[in-house]
């Protein structure tokens, strides 16, 4: 945020925060709410840019959560808990069909109209995410908290009020263009899914190939045949458990479950972990060569890290 523009200032967010109202934490049902029923709001409904009312919980019938904690059109929310990459995501609520209520986890950030979008967009930008992670505390790997004085500690830029409006409204524009393609993607990818699912069954099928066989059937080709796994297995090993204490900020790079997707590894930048020296050569057994061919043998939810290798 350095080299502004002459007219532009810096201020704390508390000089724009006329109040934080913080919500309840209320034992729920783990379901969005139907019509007449009330809900509590989950910190993935302000996560990924757009307010979400279906990520949200049902609250008991004989709860009282009182008018005041009830999320209106026009709120600005803010997520003071999450992993360290999502904590102090932000929304402005557009648009609100259920009836929910703040959670502990969701603050409303009380800013006059003029000055919500601004404060909505700075809070996204690259600079403030990274003022709010070094605000924040907990657990490097699980769940990250920042509270209310960090909060009203940061500071971010300031335009002219006209200057912000010309900004604001360009990026409403082209933003919301943006998501426009993101659903358009969110349509294509299960498309393109069962598309790989059709061409993989055609192919281990033989029905890939059935027209080549029918133009070369003078050729002697081996006659295709089923088999079980465990006759094209050589050798099995299982992976390592490391602990969360056992993680190190460098050295060699650990495997871990997310990094395997149906279709191929992906090996997020985001969300790297390490291994120390001392871990790596007491399970040298588990190191991953090149060409290994890596299952999962557990599902997502489970806590264990590592995976079977074959």
């Amino acid at each position: 945020m350095s080299n502004l523009p002459t007219s532009w200032a810096r201020c704390s967010l508390g000089d724009l925060i006329e109040n934080i109202e913080a919500g309840l934490n209320v034992k729920c049902e783990e379901r969005p709410p139907e019509k007449g029923e009330r809900g509590l709001v989950k910190i993935s409904a302000v996560t990924w840019g757009r307010f979400d009312e279906s990520q949200s919980k049902t609250l008991p019938s004989d709860a009282m959560p009182g008018i005041s904690k009830k999320i209106n059109q026009g709120d600005l929310l803010f997520s003071r808990a999450n992993t360290l990459e999502l904590v102090g995501a932000s929304v402005i609520v557009h648009d609100i069909k259920k009836e929910l209520y703040l959670s502990d986890k969701v603050l409303r950030l009380v800013i006059s109209d003029g000055m919500k979008s601004w404060v909505n967009y700075a809070l996204k930008t690259q600079a403030m995410r990274k003022a709010i992670g070094e605000a924040s505390s907990g657990n490097q790997l699980s769940m990250r908290n920042i509270s209310q004085d960090k909060l009203k500690a940061l500071e971010l830029p300031i335009a002219p009020l006209a200057e912000q409006r010309r900004i604001t409204d360009k990026l409403d524009t082209t933003l919301a263009r943006v998501d426009a393609l993101n659903d358009r993607l969110a349509r294509i990818t299960p498309l393109l899914k069962r598309f790989r699912q059709s061409v993989l069954a055609a192919a281990t099928s033989g029905r890939l190939t059935e027209e080549w066989r029918a133009r070369r059937d003078e050729l002697e080709l081996s006659a295709w045949h089923r088999t079980n796994l465990r006759s094209c297995i050589k050798s099995m090993k299982g992976g390592a458990s490391p602990k969360v204490e056992d993680y190190s900020s460098s050295g060699t790079l650990a495997l871990n479950k997310g990094d395997i997707k149906p279709y191929g590894y992906l090996n997020s930048k985001k969300n790297k972990k390490f291994l120390p020296k001392s871990f790596v050569e007491s399970n040298s057994t588990k190191i991953i060569n090149p060409g290994t061919l890596v299952v999962t043998l557990r599902d997502l939810s489970s806590k264990a890290d590592f995976l079977g290798l074959i």
